[in-house]
């Protein structure tokens, strides 16, 4: 699956999307948290016809400080999400992994 995610202004953001599964998982990282240097990653989920499950999308963190660049993966068995997170003051790595079923939210 290929695409981008595009803003109302047009500016290209794309998402991360995994593959090799129905639905897909796409996710990104947004100001609706409180703005620039304070961004929250989010994720959807959309099927193979096109219909997106989740709406605006879900929380997958919205800690203190920015979380930026997720990575998503399907494992096989669930989906795994990485990203940067500034929550302590420096980049660190974090993640999540669940079936993003019933409301789409990593369980």
């Amino acid at each position: 699956m290929n695409g981008v995610r595009v803003t109302p202004g047009g500016t290209v953001v794309g998402p991360d999307a995994s593959a090799f599964n129905s639905p897909e998982a796409f996710d990104w990282s947004d100001e609706r948290g409180g703005g620039a240097g304070r961004e929250d990653t989010y994720g959807n989920r959309v099927t193979e016809a096109g219909s997106v499950l989740d709406g605006d999308g879900f929380p997958i963190s919205e800690a203190a400080g920015a979380q930026v660049t997720p990575d998503v993966v399907w494992t096989g068995r669930r989906f795994q999400v990485v990203w940067a997170d500034g929550r302590s003051g420096a980049a660190d790595i974090y993640g999540a992994r669940g079936g993003f079923g019933g409301g789409g939210r990593p369980r």
